[in-house]
């Protein structure tokens, strides 16, 4: 056990990782302890499952969220596929977290290491160089939606008409209007301190 951990100990020294010695320092733990600790629950994580749903999820909201945010933020600085690849992204991504809502987590969450699974598909879709979100929107989404896109596209239409006119008659109902005297008098009203 002991030349086994010595081994280790020199690999690490080798690769030269700085968090390694920075959280060795600071923790006061060997880094080959920290390092094996790290090994062991990214083993559980991604083999056991335990959390890995979570993780997917979050991972399929932060970097794809972050470039998003990066494309609008710097329009000038973006090609515009990049732009197209991040739309295709999020409607691929809204269609996955629907599909998994409905049927897949019932069907599939007994099946070993489906969370698994479900990272690593998650990955796949937004790293750019699978190109893997174009593939299923080209290949799958489009076929689907496009015959219906008139239909869609009629019925949001009216839903947006059927909310509209029932939210403009909403401000000036005698209740909303009580409201936001009510509201009105409790923000003009001096404070006591």
């Amino acid at each position: 056990m002991d030349k086994a951990v010595a081994q280790l100990r020199e690999t690490l020294e080798a690769w030269d990782l700085q968090a390694l010695d920075e959280a060795e320092e600071r923790l006061g733990i060997d880094k080959v302890y920290i390092f094996l600790a790290l090994v062991v629950a990214t083993y559980v994580v991604l083999v056991g499952g335990v959390g890995t749903g979570f993780l997917a999820t979050v991972l399929g909201f932060i970097y794809p969220g972050y470039a998003s945010f990066r494309v609008l933020q710097k329009p000038d600085l973006v090609r515009k596929s990049e732009t197209r690849l991040w739309l295709m992204y999020w409607i691929v991504f809204a269609c996955f977290k629907l599909a998994e809502g409905l049927v897949f987590d019932r069907l599939l969450s007994s099946v070993p290491n489906y969370n698994s699974f479900k990272l690593i598909a998650i990955g796949a879709l937004f790293i750019p160089s699978t190109r893997r979100t174009c593939m299923f929107y080209n290949q799958y989404l489009v076929p689907l939606l496009k015959p219906t896109e008139s239909t869609v596209d009629k019925l949001l239409r009216e839903a947006k008409f059927g909310v509209d006119c029932a939210t403009s008659d909403v401000g000036e109902s005698k209740l909303f209007q009580g409201i936001a005297r009510f509201l009105q008098k409790k923000a003009s009203k001096p404070k006591q301190s």
